[in-house]
């Protein structure tokens, strides 16, 4: 039987391949890939909260994601999630479809880009997709393998 494989190419439903872990500066918990990847997604949250958008003032919701072994929405295709290769932040706070905007003014958008880019493409973010925007979201760029996720420095931003 074929293992399976998130639409990144990291191999899905398996929870030894993922652990619960604080985001840095947070006191907030997500389930990511351990390893390089979940290391990075951590990173990215971490310098989420620190420069965009506070992730710990949730109102009482459980509203970061990370691990959940599921399709895309809408799709059949296996989500990143189900690989411990994407990120929600704040999540309810987002209509799934609405543009960043939203939520974020044009000095967070930019920084958002940033610590992408920071990312040396690793990393993407669901507020630049081309169809269906998913500002909350953010994952391990299709391609990458466990080895490679080498990156830039985030921290330097």
């Amino acid at each position: 039987m074929p293992v399976p494989t998130s639409q990144n190419g990291f191999t899905a439903n398996d929870r030894s391949k993922v652990s619960s872990r604080l985001i840095p500066g947070t006191q907030v918990r997500l389930t990511v890939r351990t390893g390089p990847a979940g290391d990075l997604l951590l990173e990215v949250a971490s310098l989420f909260d620190r420069l965009v958008q506070d992730i710990d003032n949730a109102r009482g919701a459980l509203d970061d994601w990370g691990y959940a072994e599921r399709p895309i929405r809408g799709s059949t295709t296996t989500s990143n999630h189900a690989s411990g290769t994407a990120i929600d932040l704040n999540a309810t706070r987002w209509a799934l479809g609405k543009p960043a905007s939203v939520n974020l003014n044009p000095g967070q958008i930019a920084m958002v880009r940033r610590i992408v880019a920071a990312t040396g493409g690793v990393i993407r973010w669901g507020g630049d997709y081309s169809g269906r925007a998913d500002p909350m979201h953010f994952e391990v760029n299709n391609g990458r393998t466990e080895a490679p996720v080498k990156h830039g420095d985030p921290a330097k931003l």
